[in-house]
């Protein structure tokens, strides 16, 4: 059964799904060239992890209590630290702006190998929930990025060009956000604590969203929380859609 179309638009990239196997050590791989679990990732260890999986040099990271290995390669994948570089303001905004960018894809081109192997029959939804989530984290720092980037463009003969190149970014995050909102109602492959772990990434990422998308998609984007909080019976996912809910201010038209 092919699940999470939702998800292909975030990446156009076609790769194959390699299967889930089991891990050697930790040394192992990252004697291959995979970067160390033990340190924080930036956006050419993800293209290195991207291109180790691709070619089956290392496993898919998977989520695994008989399998260290593969889980702390995974629970680094998607650890939000390793965005301290690019949240951090002494770092040169060149500098942070310049890995983050290259940074997405990379991420994306995993993320596409998981939606892969989850629509092979792989039982990985808490694995696609704590990407997504760390995806949402990603945007965050890319839409702060831009809102500090724009001031010190210059107003010269590219402008207009550079401007035009943000607003696309721009676009691209709210296509994002859209993704992870409907993965909420995929109930047939995310477990409750799955959709708790996406909706808690949306509750906790949106302020940075609410930046930068048009007001007639906050309008859509409330009447979708408000059309799953109508028909949600589980306590705890209600809360969450609750909280994102209050967070989508709107205009009151009298």
């Amino acid at each position: 059964m092919k699940i999470l179309k939702t998800l292909l638009i975030l990446s156009i990239c076609c790769l194959f799904s390699p299967p889930i196997i089991q891990a050697v050590d930790v040394n192992t791989y990252v004697n291959r060239g995979a970067p160390s679990p033990d340190r924080e990732w930036f956006s050419k260890d993800y293209d290195k992890v991207n291109e180790m999986i691709a070619t089956g040099q290392l496993p898919l990271p998977v989520l695994d209590p008989a399998n260290l290995p593969l889980s702390l390669f995974f629970q680094r994948l998607v650890n939000v630290d390793n965005l301290s570089f690019h949240n951090n303001k002494t770092i040169p905004l060149d500098n942070r702006f310049s890995d983050l960018i290259h940074l997405g894809p990379n991420f994306n081109n995993i993320l596409l190998i998981y939606v892969q192997a989850a629509n092979k029959g792989e039982k990985i939804d808490s694995e696609l929930s704590k990407l997504i989530f760390f995806q949402l984290a990603m945007a965050s720092s890319m839409i702060n990025l831009v809102n500090e980037y724009v001031p010190t463009i210059p107003k010269d003969k590219s402008y207009e060009t550079r401007m035009a190149g943000l607003e696309q970014i721009k676009s691209g995050m709210a296509t994002l956000l859209t993704g992870a909102v409907v993965s909420l109602s995929e109930r047939h492959f995310y477990s409750t604590e799955s959709v708790i772990t996406i909706a808690s990434g949306i509750k906790q990422y949106y302020p940075s969203f609410d930046l930068v998308l048009p007001e007639t998609y906050k309008i859509e984007l409330k009447y979708k929380i408000n059309t799953m909080l109508k028909n949600e019976k589980n306590e705890t996912i209600r809360q969450k859609l609750s909280a994102i809910n209050d967070l989508i201010e709107v205009e009151q038209k009298p």
